[in-house]
């Protein structure tokens, strides 16, 4: 893979033990501890699959749980959904809104599954289960990084 704007016309080769010369295959995205690197480094589709991922595991909590209380929606969301939604943020933080609103989606969606907070909007419901927005807590690990150095 060759990441940047300008695309190198040349093949890459990689020589063997053999002493044969195999081409190498090129690649527009690859993954890379857990993170999906494209070549524009613009990590959409990793974005894209994070969150499809944290909303198949809300799905599972939906058909295994019939009815979720402000606890026990906060110890699910936080062990098993938010943790997909947070690897790895310092690298492929979303900027656009496009993608910001993609992930926060997912929490905003999940946070209807309480059924007594279902008739509140987003930001009411955080606050009675006393969470802040996805958003909020990348810009506070960027501070604390920041702070660190």
């Amino acid at each position: 893979m060759t990441i940047g704007r300008t695309k190198l016309l040349s093949n890459y080769t990689m020589m063997q033990h053999d002493g044969l010369a195999r081409a190498l295959d090129k690649s527009k995205i690859e993954r890379d501890l857990g993170i999906m690197v494209d070549d524009g480094l613009t990590f959409s589709e990793h974005i894209h699959r994070t969150a499809n991922k944290a909303n198949r595991i809300m799905a599972v909590i939906r058909r295994t749980f019939t009815q979720l209380d402000c606890k026990c929606y906060n110890l699910s969301f936080k062990t098993l959904v938010r943790p997909h939604l947070e690897y790895g943020v310092p690298v492929w933080f979303p900027y656009k809104v496009k993608e910001v609103y993609e992930v926060e989606n997912v929490q905003k969606r999940a946070t209807k599954q309480v059924r007594s907070l279902r008739h509140l909007n987003y930001m009411h419901r955080l606050i009675k289960l006393n969470i802040p927005t996805l958003k909020y807590r990348r810009h506070r690990g960027d501070m604390i990084e920041f702070r660190r150095v």
